[in-house]
C-alpha cells in the first residue's frame, strides 16, 4: 500500500475561514447554527449559513467558487508546494456545492451544469 501524506488542509465556513479560526471559535464553545427564515419554507428553521458577503468583482464565478479558491489558496499557501506538481491531490469536500443556483437562478449567467460538482 502507498503511503499518503496530508500535509495541509482548511476549513471555510461560517464560524470562520481557515481551520485554525474554526478550531479557535469550536474551544469557545461559539457556534454559527441560529434561526434561519426562507422564502422556501412558512417556519423558521436552525442552519450555518454564511452572511452575505462582497466577493471580487469576478461575476464568472458563484460565492461557492469564491470560497472555494479562497480556502484552496490558503491551505496551498501552507503547504507551499505547486499545484500543478502531477503528485499533488486535492480534495474538496462539500455538503452543499453550488446549491445557491437551485435557490437563485440566474438564467443565462451560469450554465446548469455548474450546479453538479463534477
Amino acid at each position: 500500500m502507498r503511503k499518503v501524506y496530508v500535509i495541509a488542509d482548511n476549513i471555510f465556513s461560517p464560524l470562520g475561514e481557515t481551520t485554525k479560526s474554526n478550531m479557535a471559535a469550536l474551544k469557545d464553545g461559539q457556534s454559527s447554527i441560529k434561526p434561519q427564515h426562507s422564502s422556501l419554507f412558512p417556519d423558521p428553521f436552525f442552519a450555518s449559513l454564511f452572511p452575505a458577503r462582497q466577493w471580487p468583482a469576478d461575476s464568472t464565478l458563484t460565492a461557492f467558487e469564491n470560497i472555494v479558491i479562497a480556502s484552496a489558496r490558503d491551505a496551498m499557501q501552507q503547504a507551499g508546494s505547486n499545484p500543478k506538481n502531477p503528485k499533488t491531490c486535492f480534495i474538496l469536500s462539500t455538503t452543499k456545492g453550488n446549491i445557491s443556483l437551485i435557490e437563485n437562478p440566474n438564467p443565462g449567467q451560469f450554465p446548469e451544469d455548474r450546479i453538479e460538482l463534477s
